[in-house]
């Protein structure tokens, strides 16, 4: 079974149309991700992990990686 950074990743690679390695650790404007794009993004996370985000938590997050710590937090629960 993958992780949930490692399904991110994959999804980040498919989807998104980045000129390096995805960096878990970089802002999403840092990665290259707009915040057109990133709505799309965030559009497509929710349908594979079976999630809804609120646009106040998408604002909050600032990398990838708490992109990531919110999608476990949430299936956590």
């Amino acid at each position: 079974m993958s992780t949930t950074s490692d399904r991110l990743v994959s999804m980040i690679k498919e989807h998104l149309d980045l000129d390096r390695q995805p960096d878990l650790n970089r802002r999403f404007e840092d990665a290259g991700i707009n915040s057109l794009v990133c709505v799309e993004f965030v559009r497509l996370v929710e349908a594979e992990f079976g999630l809804s985000f609120t646009p106040e938590e998408c604002t909050r997050m600032g990398s990838l990686q708490s992109f990531c710590d919110l999608i476990d937090s949430r299936l956590a629960n």
